[in-house]
């Protein structure tokens, strides 16, 4: 017994902190998670404008998602070495001075800082998950035992009834054989003083076998009825307490599990809402990526036709130059530069859409 409550004990402060840790890491307004997320998302404000360092924010923000998904010690480590590509990035970046560049360093080592003690918080809870496990093959054997213990002790109890019981009958039998008139005086004095306690005692651990705990046998004296009904008693009520006691605490144990169910499932919708959300992310980035190869594939068409078009509005301008004006010739060069004009429009719209250049119209000073 004393086994089983010091595992109950432990199991309970067990279970208290594992509840401590998972609410210091997922709480929502307070828990690391949280604050890594918020660090995040001042870093992402910070690099607006800097392609970049926003793609290794991205990949850093894409294994923390992951991470937090499926709790991997290695995707924590992808994000730190993001982390360490991102800072050398931002030494090569000359664009940032150097106060804007120590703000964003300063941002990217508090969400490291913030993601260690993340990972250290879920070793510890896996420790104790394990501990938990382990704890629960040690009782579980310790309960078994407890019952069966209380078993033998009320079938010992039904064999000591029944002995007393046929030792009596054999006692009235042997006065019974002796004359009638003893016969009469010893079967009224055993049903005053021994059958009827057996009969008693018997209702009562007929009582007890079915259940009902409440029921005393009310008797005394020194003989050894009145010694077996006040072991029988006593026996009694040590099975009725050791069954409250352990109700009392399986119902404590029910609710503790009940409650960790409950947190179980808010972490469960916690993890399919991220997954959610992880999905969202890859398929914007996905799209940027195919629209980014589209843009580059337009940017490169548009400039090589540039190149040849320039070629050709070039030299249909010189020709023009040199026919005099009335000549068919010269009208027909005049709707191949309008041509040409035609399509050095659709390649600004070209290279607009691929956003790799600006195109602009700026007057030329000749010496």
């Amino acid at each position: 017994m004393n086994l089983y409550l010091s595992s109950a004990k432990r199991f309970a402060e067990t279970s208290i902190q594992s509840v401590e840790l998972v609410t210091e890491v997922s709480a929502p307004d307070r828990g690391f998670e949280t604050a890594l997320i918020s660090r995040m998302r001042l870093l992402k404000e910070e690099l607006a404008g800097h392609a970049a360092l926003l793609d290794l924010h991205h990949e850093m923000e894409y294994h923390i998602h992951q991470y937090r998904i499926d709790r991997k010690r290695f995707l924590m480590q992808s994000a730190f070495n993001a982390a360490f590509k991102f800072r050398q990035q931002l030494k090569n970046e000359l664009t940032l001075d150097t106060e804007k560049r120590e703000r964003i360093s300063a941002t990217l080592d508090q969400g490291m800082e913030i993601a260690d003690k993340i990972t250290e918080a879920d070793v510890r809870i896996k420790s104790i998950i394990n501990d938990l496990s382990l704890q629960e093959k040690t009782v579980s054997p310790i309960s078994g035992s407890l019952v069966k213990l209380a078993m033998e002790e009320v079938k010992l109890a039904g064999e000591r009834i029944d002995y007393t019981h046929r030792a009596a009958a054999l006692i009235m039998a042997a006065i019974a054989l002796s004359g009638v008139f003893a016969a009469l005086g010893a079967g009224a004095i055993l049903n005053r003083s021994i059958t009827q306690k057996l009969i008693r005692l018997t209702k009562t651990a007929k009582e007890i076998r079915e259940g009902n705990l409440d029921v005393s046998f009310e008797g005394s004296g020194e003989d050894e009825i009145g010694q077996l009904a006040f072991t029988f008693n006593m026996m009694a009520a040590r099975i009725k307490e050791f069954i409250d006691t352990l109700e009392a605490r399986v119902a404590r144990r029910t609710d503790e599990l009940k409650t960790a169910n409950e947190k179980l499932l808010r972490e469960m919708d916690d993890r399919i809402k991220a997954e959610t959300e992880k999905k969202n992310l890859e398929g914007q980035l996905s799209q940027a990526h195919k629209m980014e190869a589209i843009g580059t594939l337009a940017g490169g068409i548009a400039h090589d036709f540039n190149n040849i078009l320039s070629a050709m509005i070039g030299y249909a301008d010189l020709a023009r130059e040199e026919i005099p004006e009335g000549s068919p010739a010269r009208q027909k060069l005049e709707n191949v530069l309008k041509a040409g004009d035609r399509a050095k429009n659709l390649v600004k719209q070209i290279l607009a859409f691929s956003r790799k250049s600006q195109i602009g119209r700026s007057r030329f000073r000749s010496r």
